[in-house]
């Protein structure tokens, strides 16, 4: 019999949410958040977990009441027939209805802490340890702007020598004026607590500093939107009998969001631009699928790069890619879900940059953006425009459009995109070349 304790974490499955930018032949069951909660539930029970962990936005919004209801109760009562016990808190997007989840499966393996603001916390046995202390704060409506640790209950938290204290919280520690609990790190350090789990953010994200508690983002269990990019899956975290921690990531996502760069350099026809593609599509979904068994779909962001003389045309050529494209590698298939033309074109912007007319001018700016070596003025533009496009970012209209891991566009965003609309705006002028004087029509390079 194993000595030590394993506790599964995870939270932010959002039951009841579908995946965006799926296939429409991809976005059934198999790709469902219900099913990521079976295949969790499916896992705890193969490894003979001592406690699931979950911290908060388990289910979407209130309406999903009866869509996860079902899928929970079975997966809750499958865990209560292996004694493993599942314990919870509440975020903002389920404050109103895991509290009626919870009463109405009335199990006693089944504890959501921290109702109505409240901090409590649960002593939980385990069969291959001490017992745990569980401590936990749930959201008691959408939007909450203080600190929930100024009512930190110190004399809770409080346990026998041998016992770990874990914490459950659904907060966000990046923004101190967040409207979702917001947190310091450091105040979490300093609290009588061995471990934190921590839900809202849906990246995975640990924090250990050497003589405080580990703070754990387990991140959502399978990526929701094209900006959760990365590994995906639930934590197993092993605790040994000295109190030390083993984190261990579990690659269960049956999806997966992924960035990939494709370089279109040396390529002599367009028509090499596909299989291009083609070629390092299939390459990526071999080498996820090598690393996550689970993989059943990857949804590429491709980033294209390198010096073309087809830059121009990319944009037409591409426009119904995300469309088009799907490759399958063994269980597991790829397509695209949007495109980014980071291309260069054929020419030497130095030679450009010499000349005193438009394009020269538009060629030099280019250069500092590209080297960081800006002027006075050309940051000013960058920060002009950052400041533009934050307006956009955070008009109302667009809240919608936001996914919980994006944020106002910093220097470096602004700066990117000023370098594509330059390109763009460049290759518009040499299009026009008889129209400059003779020495900007010839630099032009296929370098």
């Amino acid at each position: 019999m194993r000595a030590n304790i394993r506790i599964l974490g995870t939270g932010d499955i959002h039951m009841g949410r579908r995946p965006k930018r799926l296939p429409s032949h991809l976005d059934g069951p198999d790709f469902s958040t219900n099913a990521t909660w079976r295949d969790i539930v499916d896992f705890a029970i193969q490894e003979r977990v001592d406690l699931l962990a979950l911290t908060g936005d388990i289910i979407d919004h209130d309406n999903r009441f009866f869509e996860a209801y079902g899928p929970l109760e079975r997966g809750v009562q499958r865990l209560a027939d292996h004694r493993i016990r599942t314990v919870a808190v509440a975020g903002n997007h389920d404050f109103d209805v895991l509290p009626r989840l919870a009463d109405s499966l009335a199990s006693e393996y089944f504890i959501l802490l921290g109702r109505q603001g409240h901090w409590e916390s649960v002593r939980v046995a385990t069969e291959h340890g001490p017992p745990l202390r569980v401590i936990g704060w749930s959201f008691y409506q959408a939007h909450v702007y203080q600190t929930p640790l100024l009512q930190f209950p110190h004399r809770e938290a409080s346990r026998e020598a041998d016992e770990l204290c874990v914490g459950l919280l659904h907060g966000d520690t990046r923004q101190p004026d967040s409207a979702y609990a917001p947190v310091a790190p450091t105040e979490l350090k300093g609290l009588p607590v061995s471990m934190w789990l921590l839900g809202h953010i849906h990246t995975p994200q640990l924090t250990r500093d050497e003589g405080s508690a580990p703070i754990l983002y387990p991140g959502s269990p399978q990526a929701l939107d094209p900006t959760e990019n990365g590994l995906h899956g639930p934590w197993e975290i092993e605790v040994a009998s000295d109190g030390t921690f083993n984190f261990q990531q579990i690659p269960l996502a049956r999806l997966r969001y992924e960035t990939i760069d494709v370089d279109l350099s040396g390529l002599a026809e367009p028509e090499a631009i596909d299989t291009r593609i083609a070629e390092t599509l299939q390459a990526s979904l071999r080498t996820h699928s090598d690393i996550a068994p689970h993989l059943r779909h990857l949804a590429c962001h491709l980033r294209l790069t390198g010096k073309t003389p087809f830059h121009r045309t990319l944009a037409d050529r591409l426009q119904a890619l995300d469309e088009t494209l799907f490759l399958e590698t063994g269980r597991a298939s790829a397509g695209v879900v949007g495109v980014t033309i980071a291309t260069r074109p054929a020419w030497d912007l130095q030679r450009l940059a010499q000349g005193d007319d438009p394009p020269g001018i538009l060629a030099h700016t280019l250069l500092m953006l590209h080297d960081g070596n800006e002027d006075d003025a050309t940051r000013q533009l960058i920060r002009q425009t950052q400041e533009r496009m934050s307006g956009v970012y955070n008009a109302k209209p667009y809240n919608p459009l936001r996914g919980s891991e994006t944020g106002p566009p910093d220097f470096e965003e602004a700066r990117d995109w000023l370098i594509r609309q330059a390109r763009l705006l460049l290759d518009e002028l040499l299009a026009q070349k008889p129209r400059w004087p003779d020495h900007a029509s010839d630099q032009l390079s296929e370098n």
